[in-house]
């Protein structure tokens, strides 16, 4: 008896069904507990953690706290007084503003105030100088090619010989409000050259040469001018040792002479 090809087809079809049927089921299921997991998961971070991680009993941690601020904090208000020999001095307040906007403004105060980190002050109620650092080593530490131009110019000559009198940096360039020199105009330097020169302008400002040496692109009348002067004096020297050459030469062949013959010479 020959099977029945019809039967056969429709037993097939239904075998696929069912198979397909019970894949579908299975991803279903496995997306179902794919979702309660992570739902649990989530849950339970809630419940013991905040959402940056720190646990849920912790204290909130403070906000962060610039280095500057706790020197501010005393120093930005007037009154605060410092003991030297012979008595107290009140410090200036630093204004944070000004502070802030100046060309230190993201300086730590301990870079340059290097012996005040600890709080009190170290030696905080003793007498002392009133100068608690020298300002222009500070500042040299940091800006070596302007200082190495400064120590050529007038001020630095003078500073190195040791007069006191000498400016430094903080004297021309302020201390806690410095601003970058190519934002100074005419009348704020000349205001500052007039703490010491009387009277000074924008045009005294003016022909100050800075921090650099003079050279042909730079101040070129001083840079030839001074070297104008090393080759006089070398001209001068020279002329001079050779004249006293020539004279004591001349004494020399006028000794020999009478030496050989003192009848003439008598």
């Amino acid at each position: 008896m020959e099977p029945n090809p019809g039967k056969h087809g429709r037993a097939v079809a239904r075998r696929a069904t069912w198979g397909l049927l019970a894949i579908a089921g299975l991803a279903l299921l496995v997306a179902a507990c794919t979702v309660a997991g992570a739902s649990a998961g989530s849950g339970e971070a809630a419940a013991g953690n905040r959402a940056d991680g720190s646990p849920a009993g912790a204290s909130t941690p403070p906000a962060a706290v610039r280095p500057n601020d706790l020197c501010i904090a005393c120093h930005g208000k007037a009154g605060v007084l410092k003991e030297v020999v012979g008595g107290t001095v009140a410090l200036e307040p630093i204004d944070p503003g000004a502070f802030a906007a100046s060309a230190h403004g993201k300086t730590p105060c301990v870079q340059c105030h290097t012996g005040q980190s600890a709080i009190p002050h170290p030696g905080a109620g003793k007498p002392q100088a009133a100068a608690t650092i020298d300002a222009t080593a500070v500042c040299s530490s940091c800006h070596h090619e302007a200082y190495e131009g400064y120590s050529h110019t007038a001020h630095g000559i003078v500073g190195n010989l040791g007069d006191s009198r000498a400016p430094g940096c903080t004297d021309c360039h302020g201390v806690h409000n410095v601003n970058h020199v190519r934002d100074w105009k005419n009348d704020q330097r000349a205001e500052a050259c007039a703490h010491c020169h009387e009277g000074a302008t924008g045009t005294f400002a003016a022909a100050s040469i800075g921090h650099r040496e003079p050279s042909p692109g730079w101040f070129a009348p001083s840079y030839f001018a001074g070297r104008f002067l090393l080759v006089l004096m070398a001209s001068v020297l020279a002329f001079g040792i050779l004249h006293v050459e020539l004279d004591v030469l001349r004494w020399g062949v006028a000794k020999v002479r009478i030496l050989r013959n003192p009848e003439k010479d008598e």
